[in-house]
């Protein structure tokens, strides 16, 4: 279970942020994707508005100095569509902040002049929920390219990559539960890696 902290800014209701951290190749911490949590105990998050976790998330995250802003370690955050049209992304520091979105934000035409702007501004764009059967011609925006390692054959994994290499992104391998995914995503090329082994 990902580290779970208090964050109560002055003038907020407490609030609650699971920290998981995010490991490169040489196994240092690279950073950490913070996730909305209700209460102390939960493992999973339930909220009813995925736009207000998310932005509940980003500013407490930005007030809390145990998170997140020593030396180059990055802060990732997952924004909901309407996040990005409200730009909420801004409130994180660029250069340590990581957009973390669903891949179905690439084929809006709405956002992407959108995520342009935040990566010009320098913040960091991860791309989730790739699949085999994602479109080939996604634009160029990403920076992490984040891969599910649960149930993977070294086939299907490779499958996955083949068409997004060569675009200048990062593999990111989330869900390595145990020694064998991870040896399976080094062996494949993924450099960054998040997931229950890390525990």
């Amino acid at each position: 279970m990902p580290d779970l902290e208090r964050a109560q800014p002055p003038g907020c209701s407490q609030a609650f942020i699971a920290r998981q951290p995010v490991f490169d190749a040489g196994g240092a911490i690279w950073g950490h994707e913070l996730l909305f949590r209700h209460d102390l105990s939960a493992e999973r998050a339930v909220f009813d508005d995925a736009l207000q976790a998310s932005l509940q998330v980003a500013l407490n995250s930005y007030v809390s100095p145990q998170w997140g802003r020593q030396g180059d370690t990055r802060i990732m955050v997952n924004y909901p569509d309407q996040a990005i049209r409200e730009m909420a992304p801004r409130v994180l520091p660029p250069g340590l902040s990581v957009i973390k979105i669903h891949e179905s934000c690439l084929a809006d035409p709405e956002l992407v002049p959108l995520l342009r702007i935040l990566k010009s501004e320098g913040h960091l764009i991860a791309v989730d929920g790739l699949t085999e059967a994602h479109p080939r011609d996604l634009p160029p925006l990403a920076d992490i390219l984040v891969l599910d390692m649960a149930g993977r054959s070294r086939e299907s994994l490779l499958a996955a990559m083949a068409p997004l290499r060569g675009r200048g992104a990062t593999f990111l391998a989330k869900r390595v539960e145990d020694h064998e995914s991870l040896r399976l995503a080094r062996d494949c090329g993924m450099t960054l890696f998040k997931g229950f082994f890390f525990q």
